[in-house]
């Protein structure tokens, strides 16, 4: 329950220190396994990192703030992206990578990595520049299927059936009587 506590408010960017034994050791909470029925965490990585050197971490995209387009109803926003790799010290991880689509009102207005707000002189990412991280997509149409023309039927065409008549007998009857 500790844990779950510092992983809630560290996540995998920010830098904690481990305690082992008598030692602490600045380190990144790397990969944490659950338990499929009850969700308690049952494995723990832990990425021992120097102060002194840059590291890579992959830090989510946090999106804010209110599409007009999304609020006028013209458009949905998509999101290909829900995290970056970056670069920096530790001490520099960003805990998330904020991008504003407030300013994002019409069909196919997007935001690229390049456009994220972060320090450059401290955090470097890692994604092509010009990836999109946010961009407004067109409605989807509703398509109303009609029912098809109805076809004119084929006039129905009578077959004549063969009559029997009473006093001649079906070979098979014949067969049994003798």
């Amino acid at each position: 329950r500790d844990f779950q506590k510092v992983y809630k408010e560290a996540g995998e960017t920010k830098l904690i220190d481990l305690k082992v034994g008598t030692e602490t050791f600045p380190v990144l909470i790397h990969n944490v396994q659950l338990h499929p029925v009850t969700g308690e965490p049952f494995h723990i990585d832990f990425h021992h990192v120097s102060l002194k050197e840059k590291t890579t971490a992959m830090v989510p995209v946090e999106i804010t703030g209110e599409s007009p387009a999304v609020k006028q109803g013209i458009g949905v926003l998509i999101q290909p992206i829900s995290e970056l790799e970056v670069e920096a010290f530790p001490q520099d991880l960003p805990e998330h990578l904020v991008v504003d689509i407030s300013r994002l009102s019409q069909v196919d207005d997007q935001v690229t990595v390049s456009e994220i707000e972060v320090d450059r002189e401290k955090v470097l990412i890692k994604a092509d520049p010009s990836q999109i991280v946010a961009k407004i997509g067109p409605l989807e149409k509703e398509e109303v299927i009609s029912p098809a023309p109805a076809e004119e039927a084929a006039p129905i065409q009578e077959t004549p059936v063969e009559e029997v008549k009473p006093e001649e007998k079906p070979v098979e009857e014949e067969t049994k009587n003798k």
